[in-house]
């Protein structure tokens, strides 16, 4: 198994996106479903991919998109509280960030990416697959290693 991409920017995502005429933010929406899909498995949801994303969205004449930001927000901000991970995204900010006129999607998809790197570099460090070394409170003993059966 392959660790799971830790290094996506806002930058490259913006820039890809425009170059390709919004073919990217497709590829990027269906690469990241995965990976939520992957970090989130113990929860027992499913987040629907980017067909089903589409073709909601256009019946519903966009309410379908909010709704699916709402619950990727809540379902990565419940992951994060379980990972102990700190996130600055929740299925409010992504609701009402991605509702708002100008700047509010990027804001939601700046947080979006910022805190799925931060997931996906806990489920890489939790399956011996490398991340960054997490900071312990002051005082805190390091855990032990779980060891392999």
């Amino acid at each position: 198994m392959k660790p799971l991409k830790t290094d996506r920017t806002m930058l490259s995502y913006v820039i890809l996106s425009i170059i390709t005429f919004g073919i990217y933010d497709l590829y990027f929406r269906y690469k990241l479903i995965k990976d939520i899909n992957l970090v989130c498995e113990d929860d027992g949801k499913h987040t629907s991919g980017v067909i089903v994303l589409i073709v909601l969205s256009l019946l519903t004449f966009g309410i379908y998109g909010y709704v699916w930001n709402y619950k990727v927000g809540e379902r990565i901000n419940e992951q994060a509280h379980k990972r102990d991970v700190v996130v600055n995204i929740n299925g409010m900010i992504m609701l009402l960030c991605t509702a708002s006129l100008g700047f509010g999607f990027f804001i939601a998809m700046f947080g979006l990416i910022k805190s799925m790197n931060k997931l996906c570099d806990d489920y890489n460090r939790e399956n011996g697959m490398g991340g960054s070394p997490r900071p312990r409170p002051e005082g805190a003993k390091p855990k032990k290693a779980k060891k392999a059966a």
